[in-house]
């Protein structure tokens, strides 16, 4: 199953330049395309409310993004919540794997340049984020596709069978 979200980048408040997300060496279930290194941070990119996915009402109940965290599209893998250095999102409360980072994999599409780029979404488990979708790669995307604030980008999000 294949999800596209449409949004635009927008900053985000800098936690996540603070995780430490083990590559691929470090991570006995990673798949072969996963980094050996991953770039510090994330891309962050707001849905747009207006061009919500076709599909989204599919994957449970949740607001918004939030659906990811229901396990109906199925991630590529998951790192455990213990394997994230600097991780924020404690395994405390009723949410089981709490913390966990859920990783897809994913294209973003840039709308102004018509450039693709293979990437990943990675969703810590019950993240309070709703609107935003954070991407994670070897290199900088921002840097890599020359993106802005408010660059309208597509994310092309795949979900394993």
């Amino acid at each position: 199953m294949l999800i596209e979200f449409k949004g635009k980048v927008v900053s985000g408040c800098g936690k996540h330049s603070d995780l430490i997300i083990p590559g691929k060496m470090k991570l006995p279930n990673a798949p072969s395309d996963w980094p050996d290194v991953l770039c510090p941070g994330s891309l962050n990119v707001e849905i747009f409310i207006a061009e919500l996915p076709k599909g989204l009402d599919d994957l449970g109940p949740g607001v918004l993004v939030k659906k990811l965290d229901n396990g109906i599209l199925k991630p590529a893998f998951v790192i455990q919540q213990s394997a994230i250095i600097n991780n924020t999102i404690g395994p405390l409360g009723p949410v089981i794997g709490r913390g966990d980072a859920l990783l897809w994999r994913a294209k973003i599409n840039v709308l102004k340049t018509a450039q693709d780029f293979s990437c990943w979404v990675l969703r810590r488990l019950d993240s309070g984020m709703t609107r935003h979708i954070e991407l994670v790669s070897s290199v900088n995307l921002r840097r890599t596709l020359n993106l802005c604030d408010g660059n309208s980008v597509c994310i092309y999000l795949e979900g394993c069978e």
